[in-house]
C-alpha cells in the first residue's frame, strides 16, 4: 500500500485520544511517532543542556507506563521488540531513556512541505490534465452537438418540405375518400399522386368536387376533366370557371324553344269555312262592292 497521511500532534489533545484506556501496541507505536521531535531542539534536562535531534525523544519507562497504562516491565519488553525489528533505537541510563525512531523521514519527511507541494503539484497537474481532457471532450461534444443540430436543422428543413408535400397529398386523398370512394385502389392512389404533381393540388381538388356534384364514384370523370382542361390550356381554377361560364352563356344563346303542333285532326267543315273566309277576305272586288253598298245604305237612311 502506498501513500501517506499527515497526522498533526494536536490530535493528542483530542478527547478521543485523551480517553483513559490501556494502549494497544499499535497505539503505543503511533504515540512514539507523535511524541518524538520533528526537528532538532535543545532542552534542559536535570540541569544539563541537551540537544534532542529530529526523531528523538527523552523520556523514561515510568512515564511511558503511566501514559499507556502499562507496567514498566511491559514497556521495557515492548521497546526491545521495536528495537530488535529495526524500528527504534533505545538508549538508557540512570537519569533518562532516549528513543530514536529509525528512518524517521519515512514517517515524517523533513521536507514535508516539499512533499506536500510535489503531491499538490502532481495532483494539480493531474487535475489540470483531467480538466483539459474534460474540456476537450466537452468541446468535442459541443462541436458534435452543433454539427448534429445543423444536420438536424437541415433534415428538419428537408422534412418540412416533404411534410408539405405529404400534407397536400393527404388533403387530396381525404377529399377523394370523402366524396368519391372510401377505399381507393392502389392504381387510383398512384394516379392521384401523378396528377397532383402534373396538374397541381388546387386543380385536382376542384376536379374531385366537380366529379362529386356529377355523382361520380370512380376516377374516370376526374381524369376526363383534368385532361380536357389541360387540352384547353386551363391551368388555374379561375380559368376553368371562366371557361364554364362562357359555355353556359353559349348554351343560353343557342337555345330555341320548339313549337309543338297539335296532333288533333281539324274537322273538314271548319277547315272549309276558314278557307272560304280567307278567300272572301282576300277578294278585292267583293270588298269594293261591300263598301259601295254600305255607303248607299247610309244615304237612304239619311233621306
Amino acid at each position: 500500500m502506498t501513500g501517506w497521511i499527515s497526522l498533526h500532534r494536536s490530535i493528542q489533545k483530542h478527547w478521543l485520544f485523551e480517553e483513559k484506556r490501556k494502549f494497544s501496541r499499535f497505539e503505543a507505536w503511533i504515540d512514539i511517532l507523535l511524541m518524538v521531535n520533528h526537528s532538532d531542539n535543545k532542552i534542559m534536562h536535570d540541569g544539563d543542556l541537551i540537544t534532542v535531534k529530529r526523531g528523538q525523544r527523552i523520556t523514561s519507562l515510568r512515564q511511558l507506563g503511566e501514559r499507556w497504562s502499562w507496567s514498566i516491565t511491559k514497556v521495557d519488553k515492548y521497546l526491545k521488540i521495536l528495537e530488535s525489528d529495526g524500528m527504534l533505537v533505545v538508549k538508557k541510563d540512570t537519569k533518562k531513556t532516549v528513543l530514536t525512531v529509525v528512518n524517521y523521514d519515512d514517517y515524517q519527511d523533513e521536507d514535508l512541505k516539499k512533499r506536500h507541494r510535489k503531491d499538490s503539484e502532481k495532483t494539480e497537474k493531474k487535475h489540470r490534465s483531467n480538466t483539459e481532457k474534460t474540456q476537450k471532450k466537452t468541446n468535442n461534444n459541443d462541436n458534435k452537438e452543433n454539427n448534429e443540430n445543423n444536420d438536424k436543422n437541415d433534415k428538419n428543413e428537408k422534412n418540412e418540405k416533404n411534410v408539405v408535400v405529404g400534407d397536400d397529398f393527404a388533403t387530396i386523398y381525404n377529399l377523394y375518400q370523402e366524396n368519391i370512394e372510401q377505399i381507393p385502389s392502389p392504381i387510383t392512389t398512384e394516379k392521384l399522386t401523378q396528377d397532383m404533381d402534373y396538374y397541381g393540388k388546387e386543380l385536382v381538388a376542384y376536379a374531385i368536387r366537380k366529379a362529386a356534384l356529377n355523382n361520380s364514384h370512380n376516377y374516370k370523370f376526374i381524369d376526363y376533366l383534368l385532361k380536357d382542361w389541360r387540352k384547353r390550356n386551363l391551368t388555374t381554377i379561375k380559368a376553368v370557371e371562366q371557361y364554364e361560364q362562357q359555355r353556359q352563356e353559349q348554351k343560353k344563346q343557342s337555345y330555341q324553344p320548339k313549337v309543338t303542333q297539335s296532333r288533333e285532326k281539324t274537322p273538314e267543315w271548319l277547315k272549309n269555312r276558314n278557307q272560304e273566309k280567307e278567300t272572301v277576305d282576300d277578294d278585292p272586288e267583293f270588298e269594293k262592292e261591300r263598301l259601295a253598298f254600305m255607303k248607299q245604305l247610309e244615304q237612304d237612311w239619311s233621306e
